[in-house]
């Protein structure tokens, strides 16, 4: 408190104004004597939002320059504190006596030798066969059994956990086991305060009954066109999300976009810094739709990214805040000088957030995807989120998805889909993993899907290139140390989080650098569809 009290000074005297710094001191001193408990908790990482609103409350929010420096500060304080305290430090490493686990244990006391590793097996037994150095813990755990999940949990107190665990029992352990694993540690305090501090709240429409009222209509009829949308309420009682974005679309006397807009006073912003994105959780009618944002007065001046929808199929949709570009009137903002954009989004001073269905996309051309006519989007919430590394890393298998493709693709790739184990799938574990992994998506931890194809000692030579891809028609092999240390990776890369991606090697060429590694996670897509396996 004290060393922000004295930046607060700092900032008031800049402003020149000696009165309103005075007025900033008897304020912080009424902070420090009213929320002195609330401040102290947030710094502990336990509950950033009470902080900022006792903060918000004894600062008392105005438009001078003054407050807006101090809410600013504030905020910031509260986000670097939440941040630290979700930094990784404990690792939970499950079935770390498997061939791949225990070189998994391996690679992390290498990569990341500052890591509290904790090495969990079936057995004691089984971890005394297996010499890791005396940094590692070992403890007892039954991957089926969700006491004994738990108990692992609450003794090594892991900020993430690896998921490594081979069996000969698909449903128990590749799908039942996955989600006992998942729900055990959602429920730590280290899974709480995951899901308190990567996300903020903007509209929560599966819980508040009114947050739809927020958004108003701004289809093309402005322009003479015939279009019409609305936001309205979506009850999940009857099968909904909470809220929908309908209406009709049309193309007639040259309209073609509909859109909803929620918006924020000039005075008082809606300040997304510190975050990284704005995430959907959205059911869509296969259309392709766009979220802008405005932090300007200039008309019809925007940031714009779009998502396309899986017609039936729930959904969460993340946007980075790098991928929104400006554009004005449906044209992108180019500049005439050495940037490309005119302009870059200013996150400390959004005043408006829309959902457009549109003729033209993103980029200016015209939307591929588009198709006049009735639309719907439903919404269960919009929320802005930190970027953040895995913290729930589980281990798969390439294939998990081909039992289940049409027969057009199976035809189409049949390189893919005719493998043996696609053909024989015994005790359906191609289905079971892929279970485990839906479990994984939807717990809303952070996390990421790693699909292993062939595991090969013998004729794959470690410390090959690792290939990266997505899409499930991978077929390859990958020495098991080599994946190993893609797991390694993966744990410490925010640019691995949310992501589904298989894995094998490609020899003669070497390894890549951890650089170049990260380059690679960084051009995978964010998982959108949060279940995979089959309803029906």
């Amino acid at each position: 408190r004290r060393g922000v009290g004295e930046t607060l000074l700092s900032d008031a005297a800049i402003c020149g104004e000696r009165a309103r710094k005075r007025e900033c001191v008897r304020k912080l001193r009424r902070a420090e004597s009213s929320d002195e408990r609330a401040v102290e908790e947030a710094r502990a990482g336990r509950d950033e939002r009470v902080a900022v609103r006792g903060w918000r409350a004894s600062v008392e929010m105005s438009a001078n320059p003054l407050s807006q420096v101090m809410s600013r500060a504030l905020e910031a304080l509260v986000r670097s504190d939440s941040r630290n305290g979700d930094r990784v430090s404990r690792v939970l490493v499950l079935g770390a006596t498997g061939k791949t686990g225990s070189l998994v244990v391996e690679a992390l006391r290498e990569l990341a030798p500052a890591l509290s590793v904790s090495a969990g097996s079936r057995s004691a037994r089984d971890n005394a066969d297996v010499a890791w150095d005396s940094q590692v813990d070992r403890v007892a755990v039954d991957v089926t059994d969700i006491k004994s999940i738990t108990d692992a949990v609450r003794k090594t107190q892991p900020d993430a956990i690896v998921w490594a665990v081979g069996s000969r029992t698909p449903r128990e352990v590749d799908a039942e086991g996955v989600a006992k694993a998942v729900a055990v540690f959602g429920d730590s305090p280290a899974g709480k305060r995951l899901r308190a501090n990567q996300a903020r709240v903007l509209f929560d429409f599966a819980s508040n009954g009114r947050a739809h009222e927020r958004f108003s209509p701004l289809d093309d009829v402005i322009m003479g066109g015939v279009s019409a949308s609305r936001v309205e309420r979506d009850p999940v009682e009857k099968g909904g999300l909470g809220a929908a974005f309908r209406g009709y679309v049309s193309l007639e006397q040259n309209g073609g976009f509909c859109q909803a807009r929620a918006q924020w006073s000039r005075m008082s912003p809606l300040n997304l810094s510190g975050f990284d994105g704005i995430e959907l959780t959205v059911r869509g009618d296969g259309r392709r739709y766009k979220v802008n944002l405005k932090n300007t007065s200039e008309p019809e001046f925007v940031f714009q990214a779009s998502f396309d929808t899986s017609a039936g199929q729930l959904q969460r949709v993340r946007l980075p805040f790098a991928d929104f570009l400006p554009t004005k009137r449906g044209k992108l903002a180019y500049t005439d000088g050495s940037e490309l954009f005119s302009d870059a989004l200013e996150l400390s001073n959004i005043t408006a957030l829309s959902l457009v269905v549109s003729k033209i996309d993103t980029s200016g051309m015209a939307n591929a995807a588009f198709v006049p006519g009735e639309f719907q989007l439903e919404l269960g919430s919009i929320n802005a989120y930190r970027a953040i590394t895995p913290r729930f890393v589980l281990l798969s298998s390439a294939a998990v998805t081909r039992p289940f493709w049409s027969e057009e693709d199976k035809a189409a790739y049949a390189f893919a889909s005719a493998i043996p184990i696609v053909k024989l799938n015994p005790g359906n574990v191609l289905g079971e993993k892929l279970r485990g992994e839906d479990a994984v998506r939807a717990s809303g931890l952070p996390y990421c899907v790693i699909r292993a194809t062939g595991l090969n000692d013998k004729e794959q030579p470690a410390g090959s290139q690792l290939v990266l891809t997505q899409g499930d028609r991978a077929v390859g092999r990958i020495h098991r140390r080599d994946l190993a240390r893609g797991i390694a990776y993966a744990l410490q890369s925010s640019s691995a989080a949310f992501k589904t991606f298989e894995i094998e090697s490609k020899p003669p060429r070497a390894m890549q650098t951890p650089q170049e590694i990260e380059s690679d996670f960084r051009r995978l897509e964010l998982d959108s569809r949060i279940q995979m396996y089959p309803e029906h």
